[in-house]
């Protein structure tokens, strides 16, 4: 089974995302901050990380650099509501 961890700040996407990675059979945990999410990985090795670009705090492209620091071989896909990054 694949494992996905996803990040977002806001409740309904993470809720969203959790139940349709789900119904696919995917593992899901969910964090809503990157800083949590750092803080899982110490206990869940996910083969994707879902996380969204604008967060209070540690941005997704700031977690991506960490996940690279720390040898993260999850493949990373940047999530945003917005059209320019």
């Amino acid at each position: 089974m694949r494992r996905v961890l996803v990040v977002d700040d806001e409740e309904n996407i993470r809720l969203v995302l959790r139940t349709l990675l789900k119904k696919n059979d995917y593992q899901v945990e969910a964090a809503e901050s990157a800083e949590i999410a750092l803080e899982q990985l110490e206990r869940f090795d996910p083969d994707f990380v879902l996380a969204d670009v604008r967060m209070s705090g540690m941005t997704g492209i700031e977690l991506c650099t960490e996940l690279k620091a720390r040898s993260s071989l999850a493949t990373v896909i940047l999530m945003s509501a917005y059209g320019s990054v």
